[in-house]
């Protein structure tokens, strides 16, 4: 009979390139399958495989503090456009962009060092 040898939460960090302590809440917060016995925490290697591949196959983003918003559950890859000017810009968004009205943050004259070209 073969069993499995169990993985502390420095192995498991190691391998899923993850601190030691984000594995260890991960476990907490019920995320990652592992036991806490005497103080430190374990795993099996095939458990964590197995929630490793559950994970990929839902494409789901892990942390201890994952937000509950529906923004975060819901997010989409949007499409990107690299253009170099904006006429490129605005053929490809099919409108024309009005530039933004540039407004002073203060109203305090400029320093005496500075002095405006006319």
């Amino acid at each position: 009979m073969v069993t499995e040898q169990p993985l502390t939460a420095d192995e498991i960090g190691a391998s899923l390139r993850m601190h030691p302590d984000t594995v260890r809440r991960l476990t907490l917060a019920g995320k990652l399958p592992g036991v806490k016995v005497g103080g430190r925490f374990l795993y099996f290697r095939s458990q964590v495989e197995t929630w490793l591949k559950d994970q990929a196959a839902q494409n789901v983003s892990v942390s201890p503090k994952a937000s509950t918003s529906t923004a975060a559950r819901t997010r989409r890859p949007g499409k990107r456009i690299l253009c170099s000017e904006d006429d490129e810009l605005e053929s490809a968004l099919g409108r024309t962009i009005k530039p933004k009205r540039v407004t002073s943050r203060s109203s305090k004259p400029p320093p005496s060092s500075l002095k405006l070209v006319q």
